[in-house]
């Protein structure tokens, strides 16, 4: 039995509840209606629920080396300051970031947030208006739908095709209608895996109408070893309607400081700058991220354990007989050609956490993180018992999901 926090969430009964605590309350529709963000399995749930001491997380594409040394040494060299507010303004962080990319970047590039999704949050506040549009490519990151959708904008989904669901740009560019007021392209794609090449993106990008804004969300951009990506910030010099997504969760380890930035024009950053909050970023997140960034041999680190384990978990994958999606990134998306839900529920009672991938639009395939290399060895140990167990029981054969229209969506 699936626990109560999986289970769709009805607007109606939201509305009833409220009506009978207090009939004066308006709920906004948009709100409403829109997909929820839920978290997937926590390590403490899945230990309580299973009995399992030693478990594993490889759903969430966190790096398995831990955060950056030079991060965690600078705030800690601030605990003691936790009594004061913050710094009121990410000027330090912004400065850095310059200094940092270089490529005639200035501070006036930058804005900041909490966290990728926070960025990609002020992007969507800043230039979808109720009945405006944006244009999405699944399988993709359910983020960009469930933002323009609370910001009472139109979604409107351009489906990849394909074995490797690589993008056709020439499609995406006849998707975009006269409401279209941002393009989102996820590169590295999350989660099939693939890149943008830069000459198809460039000849896009040419052809994009005035008043579009290309949302380039470049979260595992580090990881790639293609060297024929889009070369975001040559086009933001050049005053293109490019904003660039980065995150400092993947790569430098941080993902529970939050802290994500934006790159464009500076007409643009210094518009979405004025949607901070008062002390929006707090003094470990501002001391962390700007001291990860100095951290270049951990970020080298990081990038050669995932090159060498993703051919590892390669290797193993066609070991089982198993198709997979080749991955630029720190995670590889696999079709086990069973039941994805079933295959998750049963890793977790071998401590093994993975992620089911009906939430991007794509319910044939479950995605791993690249860990090191004893977790994808026993990842893979698990898989093999799981899919040789279900085989023989005759469980988990693979039913059509209908994964469009829920009201609430397993990320």
């Amino acid at each position: 039995m699936r626990s109560n926090r999986y289970l769709p969430v009805s607007s109606q009964n939201i509305m009833k509840k409220s009506r009978s605590m207090n009939n004066s309350l308006s709920f906004h529709q948009a709100i409403l209606s829109a997909p929820l963000y839920v978290a997937g399995a926590r390590i403490e749930d899945i230990a309580a629920r299973y009995g399992v001491a030693d478990i594993i997380k490889l759903a969430s594409n966190e790096n398995p080396l831990g955060p950056s040394p030079k991060a965690t040494r600078a705030m800690r060299d601030l605990m003691g300051r936790m009594h004061l507010y913050p710094t009121v303004s990410d000027d330090e962080l912004r400065h850095a970031l310059a200094a940092t990319l270089g490529d005639g970047l200035t501070p006036d590039h930058f804005f900041s947030g909490n966290g990728g999704c926070d960025v990609l949050s002020m992007v969507v506040r800043g230039f979808v208006n109720p009945g405006d549009e944006t244009l999405v490519t699944p399988p993709t990151f359910i983020m960009y739908e469930i933002l323009t959708q609370v910001a009472g904008g139109r979604a409107n989904l351009l489906y990849l095709h394909g074995p490797d669901y690589e993008y056709d740009l020439d499609r995406v560019l006849d998707a975009v209608t006269p409401q279209t007021r941002l393009v989102f392209l996820c590169c590295p794609n999350n989660p099939p895996g693939n890149i943008l090449h830069r000459g198809d993106f460039e000849q896009f990008l040419d052809r994009v109408p005035p008043g579009v804004i290309v949302v380039l969300d470049e979260a595992y951009r580090e990881y790639a070893s293609a060297d024929d990506q889009p070369d975001s910030l040559r086009y933001i010099n050049e005053g293109r309607d490019v904003i660039a997504v980065r995150s400092f969760s993947k790569i430098y380890g941080l993902a529970g400081l939050r802290v994500g930035y934006g790159i464009a024009r500076p007409e643009i950053a210094q518009y979405l700058r004025r949607l901070h909050l008062p002390f929006h970023m707090g003094t470990l997140a501002l001391a962390g991220a700007v001291a990860a960034l100095g951290d270049t041999d951990f970020v080298a680190r990081s990038v050669r354990l995932v090159a060498t384990e993703r051919e590892f978990l390669y290797q193993g994958f066609a070991e089982l007989d198993i198709s997979y999606l080749p991955s630029q990134t720190n995670f590889i998306a696999f079709d086990p050609a069973v039941d994805t839900q079933v295959l998750f529920d049963d890793l977790l009672k071998e401590g093994v956490i993975v992620r089911p991938l009906a939430a991007f639009r794509l319910p044939t395939h479950a995605r791993v993180t690249v860990g090191t290399h004893e977790q994808n060895e026993r990842f893979l140990a698990a898989l093999r018992r799981v899919l040789e167990r279900m085989r023989a029981e005759g469980r988990g054969r693979r039913v059509a999901e209908e994964v469009l229209g829920q009201s609430e969506l397993r990320i």
